[in-house]
């Protein structure tokens, strides 16, 4: 059995795609001032993507403005923080309940603002779902080794 130059190109390039699409990471995301259960309640996954984001980084920066603004080569880790405020009135809960994605680079659970306990907070990259690792790209990369090999022993 021969295999054509174009068939070893094209697994080339799909094995490439697959090492950019290792990025992805998904989340469960979620908002309660009730509890963690009600937040579960509502979750739902979400892929994570740097616009969205970026979009929680900075509504978010309000309460935590050490949260930066990331690029599409940033990796992504999923979070989930209980905050309660300080200072707050007796038509509002204290409570926030949050589960999202926020960017692997972030120390997402430092830096919060002193108006603001720091209940509970964690992030994994691992995630709640997650589609890829270090395991994965390790093997794709390994994949696109060998059929740049096997391309150029063809020529």
């Amino acid at each position: 059995m021969t295999v054509s130059a174009q068939s070893l190109l094209l697994l080339f390039v799909v094995s490439s795609v697959n090492i950019v699409l290792v990025r992805a990471l998904d989340c469960t995301a979620c908002q309660s001032e009730v509890s963690w259960e009600d937040c579960q309640q509502t979750a739902s996954v979400t892929s994570c993507t740097t616009d969205e984001v970026n979009d929680f980084h900075g509504v978010a920066s309000i309460g935590n403005p050490t949260l930066s603004q990331g690029s599409p080569e940033d990796a992504f880790q999923c979070f989930a923080v209980h905050v309660r405020s300080k200072d707050s009135g007796p038509a509002t809960s204290p409570d926030r309940f949050s589960k999202g994605c926020t960017f692997a680079k972030t120390d997402f659970c430092q830096g919060w603002s002193s108006t603001l306990e720091v209940v509970k907070c964690g992030a994994d990259g691992g995630g709640d779902v997650s589609f890829g690792g270090v395991g994965r790209l390790g093997a794709m990369g390994l994949v696109g080794m060998i059929t740049v090999g096997l391309f150029l022993r063809m020529i």
